[in-house]
C-alpha cells in the first residue's frame, strides 16, 4: 500500500510541478554546453538547449509521465485494496 501511495504522489508531483521541472532542466542543460562548447559541436541535438521546443518537450514529457505514473498507482492502490477485501 505504501508503495502504490508513494508512486501516486510521485505523479501529482511531476504534474504540479512540470512547468518548474521544465524550465529549470532546460536551463541546465543551456549551461552544461555553454560551459562545455566542445560537446555542443560533437552532439547534433544539443543545438535545441535552451529553446522553446526543448522547454515544451520537457514539459510534455513530464505530464505524461506524471499522469502514467498516478494512473499506476490508482491501479495498484486499488488492486491492493481488493486483495485485501
Amino acid at each position: 500500500m505504501r508503495f502504490a501511495m508513494t508512486y501516486l504522489t510521485a505523479g501529482l508531483l511531476f504534474i504540479i510541478f512540470s512547468h518548474e521541472f521544465a524550465e529549470g532542466s532546460n536551463q541546465l542543460t543551456f549551461r552544461f554546453y555553454e560551459f562545455f562548447p566542445a560537446l555542443k559541436k560533437l552532439l547534433p541535438a544539443s543545438r535545441l538547449a535552451g529553446t522553446v521546443k526543448n522547454y515544451k518537450s520537457l514539459y510534455y514529457f513530464s505530464r505524461i509521465l506524471g499522469i502514467s505514473m498516478t494512473l499506476v498507482g490508482f491501479i495498484f492502490m486499488g488492486m491492493i485494496m481488493l486483495y485485501r477485501a
